[in-house]
């Protein structure tokens, strides 16, 4: 049997700093039962575990995640497509 040598390329490292101006949210963590149309439906945490729960901050009429919720899941087309093309390299 031939044995197939499979050249591997290293892995790229990439490193992410925040924005000096972002204000995270403190989560008022709220289980399903707790949430309304008015409230950010965000998940936090392992769904299979005890302390999952929702952020439950305000969120905007028109979405339903907060205003910084809403930033991570929104996010621009260049940005993911930029992204996307770094982790196809």
């Amino acid at each position: 049997m031939l044995k197939e040598e499979v050249e591997i390329d290293g892995v790229e490292e990439i490193k992410i700093s925040p924005a000096g101006n972002v204000i995270l949210p403190i989560s008022r963590k709220l289980v399903l039962t707790e949430l309304t149309e008015r409230t950010c439906k965000w998940p936090i945490g392992d769904p299979m575990k005890d302390d999952f729960h929702f952020c439950g901050c305000e969120s905007a009429d028109t979405s339903p995640y907060c205003s910084y919720h809403a930033k991570m899941a929104y996010q621009p087309v260049g940005e993911r497509r930029k992204a996307a093309n770094s982790a196809a390299r």
